[in-house]
Formats: structure tokens, C-alpha cells, sequence
């Protein structure tokens, strides 16, 4: 009934860059390991191995999650940091040869405000990874 009533919804890959092969195995595997747990009763004590495996599965997989996203976040922090240096380098290049007139000074503060920022992201990222 729900399949006629709901409309299927895709995979957008811009929602989650980070996401990966591993990932997508990881997922596979909490939610069988979850579909076991559920199918024993969904019991809580540590002693069960269902409830313990699919913790174990489920705290594997959110770590590699928030270790793929961090990663694409540095990647991609590192690229703009690039970028933003070769725009200031070819911007003071034109500066030496005269070729821009109009230019008046450089924006020293907003490359040491994206450097600052840069390293915040990843501090940030090496304390979530560490949890």
C-alpha cells in the first residue's frame, strides 16, 4: 500500500559527497545485523550478541561516516585554501607588472581569516574523530 501512496525517493550523491563504497557496506551491515537483533526479540543486555553486535556494526559504521566527512571537508578546505593563494599570488604577479591599474592593496586580513578558519574545521574534525 505504501509503495502506491509514497512517491521512491533517490540517492542524490550532492547531499552526501563524503559517501563511499565502504561506507554503503558498513550500512548494509548494521542494517542486517539490526534486522537480527529486531528478529530476536530487540533484547538490551550486554550479554546478548545480537544486541552487542549490532552496537559493535552501528559504532564502526557513524566513526567511518564521520571520518569520510571530515576528510572531504579538509580536502575540499585544502582546495579553496589553493586557490586562494594562487589568486593572490597572480594578483600581486599583476601588481609587479603594472597590469592592473585599479588594484589598490591586497586583502591580507581574508587570507589569514580563511587560514584561521581552515584550521578551526580541522580541529574540530580531529576532536569529533577522536570520540
Amino acid at each position: 500500500m505504501a509503495d502506491q501512496v509514497l512517491p521512491r525517493v533517490k540517492f542524490k550523491s550532492y547531499i552526501k559527497p563524503f559517501w563511499n563504497e565502504n561506507l554503503k557496506v558498513l550500512r548494509k551491515s548494521v542494517m542486517a545485523a539490526r534486522a537480527e537483533w529486531k528478529q530476536a526479540g530487540s533484547p538490551r543486555q550486554r550479554s546478548n550478541t545480537f544486541y552487542m553486535k549490532y552496537k559493535q556494526l552501528k559504532c564502526e559504521y557513524r566513526r567511518e561516516q564521520r571520518r569520510a566527512a571530515w576528510e572531504f571537508q579538509r580536502k575540499e578546505f585544502n582546495d579553496i585554501g589553493n586557490l586562494q593563494d594562487l589568486n593572490n599570488e597572480r594578483l600581486i604577479k599583476n601588481k609587479a607588472r603594472g597590469k592592473n591599474k585599479k588594484i589598490k592593496k591586497c586583502h591580507w586580513k581574508s587570507m589569514v581569516n580563511l587560514s584561521r578558519i581552515q584550521s578551526k574545521w580541522q580541529t574540530l574534525g580531529q576532536t569529533i574523530l577522536k570520540h
